[in-house]
C-alpha cells in the first residue's frame, strides 16, 4: 500500500520512479521504466491509496505514465517560469499589456502546433532541443493549463456576478 504523498514528495518519487534526473527532458527519457505507474499517479493525483473496481484505471498503460511524466514537466517548468508565488504567473504576465492570460496560452499552442505542421511537411527539426514529442508534450500541458485559466475567468466571473447582485 502507498502511502498519501505531498506533491514535492509525489514528484521526486516519480522522478526517481522514471530514472529521470534534474536535466533529463520528458520526450528524451527513452530509459523510463515499464512498470505500471497508474497506483502511484493515483495516489499523486487523488490520495487514493486502494485499487477499488471504481477507481481501477482503464486504457494503455503508458497513457498513465505519460500523465506521471507530464506531471514532473510541469512542476520543473512552473518552478522555472513562475517559481513560488502564483503558479501561473508568467501565464498572467501578459495582463500588462493587454493579453489576458487564456489567449496567450492560445498562442502559445498555436507556436506549437505550427513547429509540428513544419515538421510533417518538411520531416526534419532543426532545433534539437526540443523533439516532436517534447512539443505534443508541450501542448498537453498548455492544453491543461487553459483549461485551469478558463474555469478561474469562469468562477471570478460568477463571484462578480454574485457580488454584484448583493443588495448590501
Amino acid at each position: 500500500m502507498e502511502e498519501n504523498l505531498s506533491i514535492p514528495d509525489a514528484v521526486g518519487q516519480s522522478i526517481a520512479r522514471n530514472n529521470m534526473g534534474p536535466d533529463t527532458c520528458v520526450g528524451v527519457d527513452r530509459a523510463a521504466p515499464t512498470q505500471d505507474t497508474s497506483s502511484s499517479l493515483r495516489t499523486f493525483a487523488t490520495g487514493a491509496t486502494r485499487d477499488t473496481d471504481e477507481e481501477k484505471r482503464y486504457g494503455h498503460p503508458e497513457f498513465y505514465r505519460l500523465l506521471d511524466q507530464m506531471a514532473v514537466l510541469h512542476s520543473r517548468k512552473n518552478h522555472d517560469y513562475a517559481g513560488t508565488s502564483d503558479p501561473l504567473k508568467n501565464l498572467r504576465a501578459g495582463e500588462r499589456i493587454g493579453i489576458d492570460p487564456f489567449t496567450g496560452v492560445m498562442v502559445r499552442l498555436q507556436d506549437k502546433w505550427s513547429r509540428l505542421e513544419s515538421f510533417m511537411t518538411s520531416d526534419k527539426l532543426l532545433v534539437k532541443d526540443e523533439s516532436v514529442e517534447d512539443t505534443l508534450m508541450d501542448n498537453a500541458v498548455y492544453s491543461l493549463l487553459a483549461i485551469i485559466l478558463r474555469r478561474e475567468a469562469a468562477n471570478e466571473t460568477r463571484a462578480n456576478t454574485a457580488d454584484n447582485n448583493d443588495p448590501a
